[in-house]
């Protein structure tokens, strides 16, 4: 089968079920193309093998220069007719490129969903061409995959798509959950091998309430650093610069800059003692309280065997329901959080493993995907 993935921004590395299902493709032999745009603040994919082609269109550097979703329109729409015998099967993910599928009539698709769509709940506030495009783009499908039953059932409700038909992949990696001993960031931040990790991965910015959480590093035990692991140079930022200002003395953090392959990933995040995965409310709205199993970076903790710390979001229960981390109303309580795993930790970390490869082990869902892609 020859798949063609069109995902107009350059972060597939940091989409853990789109890269899951990529790799499970291209494992059963299967053809696949991405087409993406690329700059200079990400890198190329780093699981790219002989089964998988990636086409890149450079982002626009000059104002003269023609809009780069323009010629990335541009690009997607000769591959398609140029290459209409090839039969491919066709995924858009992400918002621009659902966009795109709402001007596609002579081509069977199927949206993958990577974040919630842009919903109007103020009537006052009109959505954006492109908000309402990705709307008609997910409508125009033929299916649609998303995260879990409450993403779709959310979705369906929302933008009024009855017998909604879909699939789910929950934002995982492939791979059976283990807790393995690790001391991966430990050597690259030069710290000593008793010396605790508390590790936020996946970015720094407002949509994490990322100040907020730094500046509780101040009060955490002797013995623990909290550590921010991005996977790119963040140096540049207006928001980690912001925080840089007004970062106080006694503040324990720390910051990993420099992306890892796919098959370290695992390795980094069990170097870790717990995790964390928190949100702002005030800049994500639904898109936060409404997580479930989108959120990529709890389910990398869990399959590692790493207890997680999260807001205590309905959506997020099923980590009190396995008993793998605990559920925390704000950052104030997030001491108490550490001490209470800490008294059980052997216990926390086992459940982490048995909640991953209960709810969130992606290898059966992206079977169920290629076959419908199928047929």
């Amino acid at each position: 089968m020859k798949i063609l993935i069109i995902h107009k921004e350059p972060i597939i590395d940091r989409i853990p079920n789109l890269k899951s299902f990529i790799v499970s493709a291209s494992d059963f032999g299967h053809k696949i193309t991405i087409i993406t745009t690329k700059n200079k603040v990400y890198s190329k994919p780093t699981f790219l093998t002989s089964n998988i082609k990636h086409i890149t269109v450079e982002e626009r550097s000059r104002k003269l220069q023609i809009p780069t979703f323009i010629r990335f329109y541009a690009l997607c729409f000769f591959i398609i007719t140029t290459n209409i015998f090839q039969k491919y099967s066709l995924v858009l993910a992400g918002k621009y490129a659902l966009a795109f599928g709402s001007l596609i009539k002579f081509k069977k698709y199927c949206s993958f969903i990577i974040e919630y769509p842009e919903l109007n709940f103020d009537k006052r506030n009109e959505l954006s061409l492109f908000d309402k495009l990705e709307l008609k783009g997910i409508k125009n499908s033929d299916f649609l995959v998303t995260h879990d039953k409450l993403h779709a059932d959310f979705i369906s409700q929302k933008i009024g798509i009855e017998n909604l038909k879909f699939t789910t992949i929950p934002n995982g990696t492939i791979g059976k959950a283990k807790k393995e001993d690790s001391s991966f960031l430990h050597k690259r931040l030069g710290f000593s091998l008793s010396q605790k990790i508390l590790l936020h991965s996946g970015g720094f910015g407002p949509w994490f309430d990322s100040i907020a959480l730094a500046q509780k590093s101040s009060i955490l035990p002797s013995n623990i650093d909290l550590v921010f692991h991005v996977s790119h140079d963040i140096s540049e930022d207006d928001y980690y610069k912001a925080y840089l200002k007004q970062k106080k003395n006694d503040e324990k953090i720390f910051f990993s800059m420099k992306a890892v392959e796919t098959n370290k990933l695992d390795e980094l995040i069990s170097s870790a003692y717990i995790g964390i995965a928190w949100y702002s409310t005030d800049v994500l709205g639904y898109r936060a309280t409404m997580l479930g199993l989108s959120a990529g970076k709890i389910g990398n903790y869990l399959k590692c065997g790493i207890p997680v710390i999260v807001p205590n979001y309905d959506s997020l229960d099923y980590i009190s329901k396995f008993s793998c981390g605990k559920q925390i109303s704000n950052l104030e309580n997030l001491n108490e959080a550490i001490i209470d795993i800490e008294q059980n930790y052997a216990v926390y970390s086992q459940n982490a493993v048995s909640c991953y490869n209960e709810l969130w082990d992606t290898e059966k869902y992206c079977d169920v995907l290629l076959d419908k892609l199928t047929n």
